[in-house]
């Protein structure tokens, strides 16, 4: 996992396509009626999040272990599963939820070098595209989209904090400040 997130993205994106393209006897040129040319697009644009989930939730999950809800839980007599699902689990993921819409918007943006890589139409491309032909109108839209897609990741990652966590609110409290 840490591997993954030292060695800068474009360096594993054409490892992936090197290795991928033989091992899953696909050519370099993406087919969109064929299934097995969608893998390594996709391997190659979620393996990034994927690391940075599994290492922040090893993290989080070691220190919600060490807390004394966690060995009151164990002192009851509640089961290794029971405790690791129902309260270190739970509670350790809290904080990663706020960022799974933000990994989604990370994915979008980098499917602008994943669409090069692998020759897929899409909007990454065409922003490409029109950068290049100064179509300032059309690179003013798609910049647009992609905000909009970023502030709606960061509102539906607050809320789902909210939902999995009862103890965190969006409004204020009588008697706060």
């Amino acid at each position: 996992m840490v591997c993954i997130q030292a060695v800068p993205a474009a360096v594993y994106f054409l490892y992936i396509q090197l290795y991928g393209t033989q091992l899953f006897h696909v050519g370099l040129l993406f087919q969109i009626d064929d299934p097995n040319y969608w893998i390594l697009p996709v391997i190659s644009m979620s393996l990034g999040n994927i690391a940075f989930y599994g290492m922040w939730l090893r993290r989080y999950m070691i220190d919600e272990s060490n807390k004394d809800y966690v060995r009151l839980a164990k002192a009851k007599g509640l089961s290794e599963g029971n405790v690791m699902f129902k309260h270190i689990f739970r509670n350790a993921f809290v904080p990663l939820a706020q960022y799974i819409p933000t990994a989604f918007l990370n994915t979008v943006i980098g499917s602008i070098y994943i669409e090069s890589l692998y020759s897929i139409p899409g909007m990454g491309g065409l922003l490409v595209t029109v950068i290049k032909k100064h179509d300032n109108a059309m690179v003013q839209g798609i910049v647009l989209l992609y905000a909009c897609v970023g502030v709606l990741g960061l509102l539906l990652g607050d809320l789902m904090m909210v939902m999995l966590d009862p103890r965190i609110s969006l409004g204020k409290k009588a008697g706060d400040r």
